[in-house]
């Protein structure tokens, strides 16, 4: 039932940019989860930090880019922007909750897994990049 109001509110017809709720919040509280989650193996496990940076860099230049477009495009733009979750976007969230299982199932498939998490990572940042330059056309 609540996955299904959170799916309803995420696209509620009308609704651009930041007065979308939903577009924004899912992807925030993405973040937050998978930095939680992230925190926690790391600490439950040891993982090395050039494990967690390279699960974690799409979150962390994400929060960049986001941070930078509210200062250069101003508040207008900022607002305009459509931040509902994209294909890559949605590629590293699987990604990173695949790589923090393997510290458990699969430690020695732990770094071939982070890097493909972090290139993931790229191609979501670059996507994002990409849809903010065209909107600022």
């Amino acid at each position: 039932m609540v996955s299904t109001v959170g799916w309803a509110v995420a696209r509620m017809p009308g609704r651009v940019g930041t007065a979308n709720v939903g577009a924004w919040l899912d992807p925030l509280c993405d973040k937050i989860f998978i930095v939680s989650a992230a925190a926690a193996v790391a600490v439950s496990y040891d993982v090395p930090i050039s494990i967690l940076a390279l699960v974690l860099l799409r979150d962390v230049s994400i929060a960049v880019v986001v941070v930078v477009f509210g200062a250069l495009r101003g508040r207008e733009q900022f607002h305009a922007h459509d931040f509902r979750a994209r294909t890559f976007g949605k590629a590293t969230m699987a990604a990173q909750l695949v790589t923090l299982a393997s510290v458990v199932l699969l430690p020695r498939a732990l770094l071939p897994l982070a890097l493909c998490t972090a290139a993931l990572g790229v191609a979501a940042v670059v996507e994002r990049i990409v849809l903010v330059l065209r909107g600022a056309r």
